[in-house]
């Protein structure tokens, strides 16, 4: 959440250093008149940003509980919108979202472990790693309400209708230490129980029980710059706070995000 409001303080000094020239590029002059802001555009939509869970899910492995999952993501899209009066747009976006997430955490287990020649045995307590790497894909279709308090920024309300194309769960469990001292001085190689490994995949499946349609309300906040008199620059903050579960395979599951976002749109 601290990079969150760093990222986002970071956009809104930069965007407001540029707003003076913002405004001298649609404002009345002598040998141009004062543009109104009423249009109908198509534009570029593409973002970068982060996938944070909410709740927790479950996989197969018994009492194994993934929570505060994060990972790096991206939505690409396009947005249509057109004027309403000079300070309300109402618009739709397609996009293409990647929702992916990974957890882990570290629990201790008992192993049953023998000296080399066999001839002692003990039982010792070990931690194990558990990860979870989430791979979501989805589209979506967003209508949006966009107000304008002043020329050069804007505050965009949207509802996601999102339909998930693809999602799948990979569960590792991996040995964090791989040689052990028993309590008669001897020193061993450990590996998991009935394997010879120190790191297996327990589960690489599709995610189960995920919810079609998706449901999320999306606020973003953003600035117009004029690149020349039919085509605009956008940059935006989009948050998506999702309303339903993504999977009923744990509890309250949801994949929120945020994204820095930038349009490139051309008026029809």
């Amino acid at each position: 959440m601290n990079l969150l409001l760093k990222t986002l303080m970071i956009v809104i000094v930069v965007s407001l250093s540029s707003s003076t020239q913002a405004i001298s590029q649609i404002e009345a002059s002598p040998i141009q008149p004062e543009r109104l802001y009423n249009y109908h555009q198509l534009g570029l939509v593409i973002g970068l940003g982060q996938n944070f869970q909410s709740g927790k899910y479950y996989v197969e492995c018994d009492d194994c509980i993934f929570e505060d999952g994060v990972k790096f993501g991206y939505t690409i899209g396009l947005n249509y919108e057109f004027n309403i009066d000079d300070m309300f747009n109402v618009g739709i976006m397609g996009l293409f979202d990647d929702f992916g997430l990974k957890n882990s955490f570290v629990e201790n287990e008992r192993l049953n472990v023998s000296s080399e020649d066999g001839t002692y045995n003990e039982i010792i307590t070990v931690p194990f790693r558990h990860t979870a790497e989430s791979k979501f894909t989805a589209i979506s279709i967003m209508p949006h309400l966009k107000f304008h308090p002043a020329k050069f920024v804007f505050f965009d309300l949207g509802f996601s209708l999102g339909f998930p194309l693809s999602s799948n769960i990979k569960h590792e469990k991996e040995l964090t230490q791989t040689t052990a001292r028993l309590s008669n001085g001897a020193i061993v190689d450990i590996s998991i129980d009935g394997t010879q490994e120190t790191k297996v995949v327990l589960e690489d499946n599709e995610f189960p029980e995920v919810n079609q349609p998706q449901f999320s309300i999306v606020p973003m906040l953003g600035f117009n710059y004029v690149i020349k008199n039919k085509v605009f620059l956008r940059p935006f903050f989009m948050y998506r706070l999702p309303i339903s579960n993504y999977s009923e395979r744990g509890e309250d599951f949801m994949v929120n995000s945020w994204r820095i976002m930038f349009e490139f749109s051309m008026k029809l």
